[in-house]
C-alpha cells in the first residue's frame, strides 16, 4: 500500500478570491519511467498558456505545437513533493487551477491526491472540482477503480467542515471521444502505394481484461480503415504484420511474372509457363508503420519498438525489403492538446 505522505504545503499560493470556481485534475494509469510524468506535467503547461491566452477551445485540426516542458516562468511541485503536480503562472489573478495525479505507483493513494488537490486550491462550497482520466479504454481502472477512490475522496471531504458543498465531477475518459481520435490519428495516414514501395499501418493498443472494453479500439480502427493488435495478445502483432507481408508477397508474385516460351516440341504448338521472381516491381519496399495507441513514451512503447526489431529481423528472408517502425504517441500530435482541453469543458474562467 502506498504512503500517505502528504506533498509539501510549500507550492505555490492559490489565488485569493477562489469561491465558486473549478480545478482540474488529470489522472493518468502511473508509471516508473519519468517520460509518463513528464508528458503529463507539459500537457498541464499547455493547457494552462493556451487558457491564459484566452484559447481555451481551439478547433481539433488547428496547428498546434506539442506540449513542451514547463518554463521557468512557472512553478511546479518538486519531485520530493510527491506525484500531485500543479502548474500555476507566477500571475496568480488569471491561473488555471489544473494539476496531474495518478491510479498507480503513486506516493499516496489517490483519493489522498484528490483531497490534498482540492486542499490546496482552496476549494469551498460552490467550486467544482472535475477530473479527467486520462485513460484510452472503458476497462477496470476506468470503470471501477478511478469511480471507487473518487467516492472515498468525497467521503472524507464531506467530513471537514472547509469542503463541505465542494462538487466533485468525474468526466468522461478522455478515449470517448471516438470521432475526434479517430480525426487525430487520420491526420497521420501514410499509406502510399507504388510500384516501387508501399506504405500501411497497425493501431496497436493496449488492450483490456474488462468484457467489451477493446470493441471502441476495434470501432476506432474500423474507422480508420486499419487492422488492430493488442499489447495484451502479444501474437496478434506478429499476426497482423506477418498478414500483410503474405499479402503483399503474394501480389508481388502474381505481378512479377515474366512469360516465356516452352520449346517447340513436333507436333504441338507452342506453349509459355510462368516464371516466378521476374519483373520490374520485385524490388518493392514494403513499410508497415505501427501507431501507438497510447499517451506517452515509455516502458511499453520500449518494448513495442523492440519486438517491431525482432519481427523485422525474421521476416527479412521473406521481405528482404521490409521496414517496420513504431510511430509516435498520442501527446506528440499537435492536435492532442486541443482534444483533451475539448474534453475538459470550458476553462477561461476568472476566479
Amino acid at each position: 500500500m502506498p504512503s500517505q505522505t502528504r506533498p509539501s504545503q510549500a507550492m505555490s499560493s492559490p489565488a485569493k478570491d477562489e469561491k465558486s470556481s473549478t480545478a482540474y485534475l488529470l489522472v493518468t494509469h502511473g508509471s516508473r519511467d519519468p517520460r509518463s510524468e513528464q508528458g503529463a506535467q507539459a500537457l498541464v503547461h499547455h493547457l494552462q498558456t493556451s487558457s491564459g491566452s484566452g484559447n481555451a477551445h481551439p478547433p481539433l485540426d488547428s496547428d498546434l505545437s506539442s506540449p513542451s516542458r514547463p518554463s521557468p516562468s512557472l512553478q511546479s511541485t518538486s519531485k520530493s513533493e510527491g506525484q500531485l503536480a500543479i502548474l500555476r503562472p507566477q500571475n496568480q489573478s488569471t491561473a488555471l487551477q489544473i494539476g496531474t495525479a495518478v491510479l498507480e505507483l503513486g506516493p499516496t493513494a489517490l483519493h489522498q491526491q484528490i483531497q490534498d488537490f482540492v486542499h490546496h486550491c482552496k476549494l469551498s462550497a460552490g467550486s467544482c472540482l472535475k477530473i479527467l482520466p486520462l485513460f484510452l479504454l472503458p476497462g477496470v481502472h476506468v470503470m471501477e477503480d478511478i469511480p471507487a477512490e473518487v467516492e472515498q475522496a468525497k467521503r472524507a471531504l464531506a467530513e471537514d467542515a472547509r469542503y463541505q458543498g465542494v462538487e466533485i465531477d468525474v468526466l468522461p475518459y478522455l478515449g470517448s471521444q471516438h470521432q475526434a481520435m479517430a480525426t487525430l490519428l487520420g491526420s497521420t495516414s501514410v499509406l502510399t502505394t507504388s510500384s516501387s514501395s508501399k506504405t500501411f499501418q497497425i493501431l496497436m493498443a493496449h488492450g483490456s481484461r474488462r468484457t467489451g472494453a477493446s470493441e471502441h479500439i476495434q470501432a476506432l480502427g474500423d474507422r480508420l480503415g486499419l487492422p488492430v493488435a493488442y499489447w495484451v495478445k502479444p501474437e496478434s502483432l506478429s499476426q497482423q504484420i506477418q498478414s500483410v507481408v503474405q499479402q503483399q508477397l503474394a501480389e508481388q508474385g502474381q505481378n512479377n511474372t515474366a512469360i516465356q516460351p516452352e520449346k517447340n516440341v513436333p507436333g504441338q504448338p507452342g506453349q509459355a509457363h510462368p516464371i516466378p521472381g521476374t519483373g520490374t516491381n520485385r524490388a518493392t519496399h514494403l513499410t508497415i508503420e505501427v501507431l501507438p495507441y497510447f499517451l506517452f513514451e515509455g516502458g511499453l512503447t520500449d518494448a513495442i519498438a523492440q519486438r517491431l526489431q525482432e519481427l523485422e529481423h525474421q521476416l527479412r528472408a521473406q521481405c528482404p525489403h521490409l521496414n517496420l517502425r513504431l510511430g509516435k504517441p498520442l501527446s506528440e500530435y499537435p492536435g492532442f492538446p486541443a482534444l483533451v482541453q475539448a474534453q475538459l469543458g470550458p476553462t477561461n474562467e476568472q476566479n
